[in-house]
């Protein structure tokens, strides 16, 4: 019998030594990519932005439309179904509400939609940051490390706030900032960013104890660059949201493939995907339909906000199950 039980245990052990490196490289390389090329590398080769963006359409549609889509996976997932229950108004009537408003601002007034089309950008990128955190928890987790500092999520809310000023340039808003100035604030608010990573990586040596955790930190920081960079959207948007796409995809092969059901889950995982690929191209053909998938989209930071919030014991085990090769 205790033979039996070590034998468990050592595979369970040999399992996370293959699996946690794959998951984080595979993580690192799908931030490191995008970020890389297309923040800086497109704009300082001087490469043909069209044909770029032509090309990548396909990624685009993948990791842009399809991983909002992919969180409805957790609807058909009966261990999250618990979950869904116990919070039905965030469920199941807020996005309805998220859509329904969307569409009701698009068709009422023009300079409404514009500002809450403003605020919901500045919103994403928030959401695209605190996935970035957390990598860097995942990583700190498996590495065995103790809770992160607080100042490690003030860098990286300095960064979201230099993005922000550079979302109001690129979307040439003419309010509360000239383009200039908004690009002059950007600028100092990364450069307080910098400040705080280097402060953090000096003093606090758990940032430094894991190579993942090197990585996923100065990834956190870089994150937002390419806004400085381009107000190009392949540069100063797709770069990030590709990488953001990406991450959560891999995230999601993992929550839909690694549990009792395994191919089933992650066959329902595939088809809920494309099916939200379908829909993207009925919705996009007006728009009213693309308002209504703003508030859809709003919808998918709602959910995974609930769903991702470890602090609390049913999600912390439903995430640990899924995630065992970290967390063991």
């Amino acid at each position: 019998m205790r033979a039996a039980v070590l034998n468990v245990q050592y595979q369970a052990q040999s399992q996370s030594r293959l699996l946690s490196p794959i998951f984080f490289w595979s993580l690192a390389l799908a931030t490191l990519i995008p970020v890389i090329w297309l923040g800086f590398g497109v704009e300082f080769l001087h490469q043909n932005e069209s044909e770029i963006m032509a090309a990548l359409m396909p990624i685009i549609a993948i990791t842009g439309i399809g991983h909002v889509g992919a969180t409805a996976y957790f609807y058909t997932d009966n261990d999250f179904f618990e979950l869904i229950r116990q919070n039905k108004r965030r469920f199941f009537i807020l996005p309805i509400l998220a859509a329904g408003g969307c569409l009701a601002v698009f068709l009422t007034s023009a300079l409404a939609w514009t500002l809450l089309l403003t605020g919901f950008l500045a919103w994403q990128l928030y959401h695209y940051q605190r996935q970035n955190y957390g990598l860097i928890a995942f990583a700190a987790q498996n590495a065995g490390l103790g809770r992160l500092p607080a100042e490690l999520n003030r860098m990286l809310n300095f960064g979201v706030a230099g993005a922000v000023c550079n979302l109001i340039r690129r979307n040439d808003l003419k309010g509360a900032f000239a383009s200039a100035a908004a690009y002059d604030l950007g600028v100092a608010l990364f450069v307080v960013s910098t400040v705080l990573l280097i402060k953090l990586l000096v003093t606090t040596p758990q940032l430094r104890a894991a190579l993942p955790v090197v990585i996923f930190t100065v990834s956190g920081w870089a994150f937002f660059l390419p806004s400085l960079v381009s107000t190009n959207e392949l540069v100063g948007f797709w770069s990030y949201a590709i990488a953001h796409g990406a991450q959560y995809c891999i995230f999601m092969i993992v929550v839909s493939g690694n549990c009792k059901r395994g191919i089933v889950g992650l066959s329902i995982f595939v088809l809920i995907f494309a099916a939200m690929l379908v829909t993207f191209e009925h919705l996009n053909g007006s728009g009213a339909g693309l308002a209504a998938y703003t508030g859809i989209v709003m919808s998918h930071f709602l959910i995974d906000a609930k769903i991702w919030r470890l602090r609390e014991p049913l999600q912390h085990h439903l995430i640990q199950e899924r995630f065992n090769f970290i967390f063991s």
